[in-house]
């Protein structure tokens, strides 16, 4: 793990880091888990550019036992618009039968890789960060692109651009999100994400 970046008042704003982990797990179930996160940001006052790129993963024999719950790539903090408790019937593809969705199940998996842009500008801080100095509640604005992919041992990920396909392909997001800092002691994020590959295109987060 390493990290050489400078935070501002609700996100690093120059510099990037780093980190690789491997670490193993033996007994009733073996498998190692992979994590490779490398994030980039770049300061052109008063903006940054942030870029991420991560995969995590658990490879090994017992990898994808039913005991051990799936990796799910709809986090908030992987590829946002698509929330677990964003899905319902309404929400799921035409070929979606039995209870099954195929939409969020495309989301589960025992690996994910992910990738993410963001245009900050702070809004409200201090003279040096902000437009408008207002420190009893920093603001900063964001446009961003999300996009990322799960698979499976079984199931591999089909790297196929498309809206309206239900496989295992790629899917994507962009929207607008505002952050926060509460106190200095709290950042709280809220979004809105249009989703590319899903039947209800737009959500808040």
């Amino acid at each position: 793990r390493d990290s050489f970046s400078y935070f501002g008042l609700t996100s690093p704003v120059d510099g990037g880091r780093h980190r690789f982990e491997v670490e193993g797990n033996f007994g009733d179930l073996n498998f190692v888990n992979l994590l490779a996160d490398f994030r980039r940001y770049l300061f052109v006052k008063p903006v940054t550019l942030a870029f991420r790129a991560m995969h995590y993963g658990r490879y090994g024999t017992d990898s994808e036992n039913s005991r051990l719950t799936p990796l799910f790539l709809g986090n908030e903090t992987m590829v946002r618009g698509y929330t677990v408790n964003s899905f319902g019937g309404r929400q799921c593809g035409t070929d979606s039968q039995g209870g099954a969705c195929s939409e969020f199940d495309r989301l589960l998996g025992s690996k994910v890789a992910l990738g993410n842009v963001e245009f900050r500008l702070p809004l409200l801080g201090t003279e040096r960060f902000g437009l408008m100095e207002a420190s009893f509640l920093p603001t900063e604005f964001a446009l961003f692109l999300d996009g990322g992919v799960a698979w499976t041992d079984e199931e591999s990920p089909d790297l196929t651009l498309s809206t309206d396909d239900t496989g295992r392909i790629p899917v994507f997001s962009a929207g607008a999100s505002l952050r926060f800092n509460v106190l200095g002691r709290l950042v709280a994020e809220v979004y809105w994400a249009r989703a590319f590959q899903r039947t209800k295109n737009n959500q808040l987060g």
